[in-house]
C-alpha cells in the first residue's frame, strides 16, 4: 500500500483496505491475562459457563490488534504526527481463529489553523469477520497529519491594491505575464508602534 505523502491529498469519503489479520487463541489468552483478566477473555473453563458460552477476543485486544495491524501497512508512516482519541464499538465477539478484514474511509478533514504544518484528519475504521462479513468493531480515530509544504500556504496581509503574497505564488511567477503585472514577492513590513501620546508620555517623564 502506498503511504499517505501529505494530509492535503486526502479527501472525505476516501477508502483503504489493508487486507485481513487472524485472531489465534494463543493472543486471545495471552492479553487477556496481562490486560483483561475476565473469565470469558481469559479462562477457557470458566468461559463456557458465561453468556458467551467460550472464549472470546477482549475488545480491547481486536481494537489493538487492528490498529498495530493498520500501521504495519505502511501508510501512516510519513505523516503521522499522533492522535487524540478514538470513539470505539465492538457489534458483535471474535472468537479464536476468526479472520478480520479492516477497512478505513476518511470522515472529515480539518487544516490546523493555529499549526499550517500539520491538519486533523478523522478515519472511521471497520472490521469485519470474514467468514460472514458480520461487523465485530467499528472505531472512529482521530489523526495528527503532515502537510506537506507549510510555507506555501502561509499567506500574509496583502499590501494596498495588491493580491495576498504566499511562497508559491511567488515561485509559480518568474517576472511579468502578458497583461498582467508580478504580485509583490516579499510580505509586507509589519506595522511600527507609535509611542503614546498626551499624558502616558507625561507620566514617564
Amino acid at each position: 500500500m502506498r503511504p499517505i505523502a501529505s494530509f492535503d491529498e486526502l479527501v472525505v469519503g476516501q477508502e483503504f483496505e489493508f487486507g485481513s489479520m487472524a485472531m489465534p487463541i494463543e493472543e486471545i489468552l495471552g492479553f487477556a491475562r496481562a490486560y483483561d483478566p475476565q473469565p470469558f477473555h481469559a479462562d477457557p473453563e470458566a468461559a463456557v459457563g458465561t453468556i458467551f458460552g467460550g472464549i472470546i477476543a477482549s475488545g480491547l485486544h481486536t481494537l489493538s490488534a487492528a490498529f498495530g495491524h493498520m500501521l504495519r501497512s505502511g501508510i501512516m508512516a510519513q505523516v503521522s504526527m499522533g492522535g487524540t482519541g478514538m470513539d470505539v464499538r465492538w457489534p458483535a465477539p471474535v472468537r479464536p481463529g476468526d479472520e478480520m478484514a479492516l477497512t478505513a474511509r476518511v470522515e472529515e478533514l480539518t487544516p490546523s489553523r493555529s499549526r499550517p504544518d500539520r491538519g486533523v484528519a478523522k478515519f472511521r475504521y471497520t472490521g469485519r469477520r470474514v467468514s460472514d462479513g458480520v461487523v465485530v468493531l467499528e472505531f472512529l480515530g482521530t489523526h495528527f497529519l503532515k502537510r506537506e509544504d507549510a510555507a506555501a500556504r502561509v499567506t500574509l496581509p496583502p499590501a494596498a491594491g495588491a493580491r495576498p503574497w504566499s511562497a508559491r505564488r511567488c515561485r509559480r511567477w518568474s517576472g511579468p505575464a502578458a497583461g498582467r503585472s508580478a504580485p509583490p514577492c516579499r510580505p509586507p513590513p509589519a506595522p511600527t508602534r507609535r509611542p503614546p501620546r498626551g499624558p502616558a508620555c507625561s507620566r514617564r517623564l
